[in-house]
């Protein structure tokens, strides 16, 4: 039970990360006028859908990868500049979210830790102060505390949510890894992954669109060479 559990909320925190990411494309998208025809988060059977703003949304059973289907003739009118910008807007997002999550948890621990320790000084102080915790006043002065604090998990604990439980703790700090981590992959400039489109848009920008189709064969190439290597040499 245990097993699948951590398992669900594993591809929970995968699809999170994922849906980010398009997000993120597709946020870039519509900045630069490029039409967004559909967005798919997981592989496999389609568990949910929905269309918004002529764009459909669609989750799929395993969220192992995601993608965004544009307008292709809107995507090729594009300049170098534009799609290299939309390319990279998955993993800024992957970025933005991941920072905030782990500074979120940061805050929360923090949060937590303090509360216990005024909780353990306010108890310490003797019955007529353990009457105060006690009673609504005690109740306010912590959610004062909270306040003060200024921690990004503030919120939290306002509505509260158990900071100190580990399992949200847990989602919180490994939501915020997942989200960084698929932003730091994405970068690589290998074939299909985002890099590769902010690499071959770089050198189009800056050398034109024949030196481009040159370093995606590049790529391509190397790519391939180190899937063989590993499929080969793996032990």
């Amino acid at each position: 039970m245990t097993l699948l559990i951590g398992v669900a909320l594993y591809g929970a925190l995968v699809a999170l990360a994922l849906f980010v990411h398009e997000t993120g494309h597709v946020l870039a998208a519509r900045a630069v006028g490029l039409r967004v025809n559909q967005i798919v988060v997981g592989i496999g059977p389609c568990l949910a859908w929905t269309t918004a703003n002529g764009t459909r949304w669609q989750v799929g059973l395993f969220p192992v990868f995601g993608w965004v289907r544009y307008d292709a003739a809107g995507y090729k009118q594009l300049d170098a500049g534009r799609r290299v910008a939309v390319a990279a807007a998955g993993p800024a997002a992957n970025f933005v979210s991941g920072g905030l999550l782990l500074l979120a948890h940061t805050g929360a621990m923090a949060e937590w830790d303090a509360l216990s320790t005024l909780r353990n000084v306010v108890s310490d102080g003797g019955a007529l102060v353990g009457f105060v915790t006690s009673s609504l006043a005690g109740s306010m002065l912590e959610r004062a505390f909270s306040i003060w604090t200024r921690v990004p998990a503030a919120p939290l604990g306002l509505f509260g949510l158990p900071l100190g439980d580990t399992i949200l703790m847990r989602a919180l700090f490994w939501a915020g890894v997942m989200s960084m981590s698929m932003g730091l992959v994405n970068l690589l400039p290998l074939p299909p992954l985002d890099g590769q489109r902010i690499a071959a848009g770089t050198v189009e920008w800056v050398l034109g669109r024949n030196a481009a189709r040159s370093v995606e064969t590049v790529l391509l190439v190397v790519a391939s060479s180190v899937l063989f290597a590993v499929i080969v040499f793996a032990p």
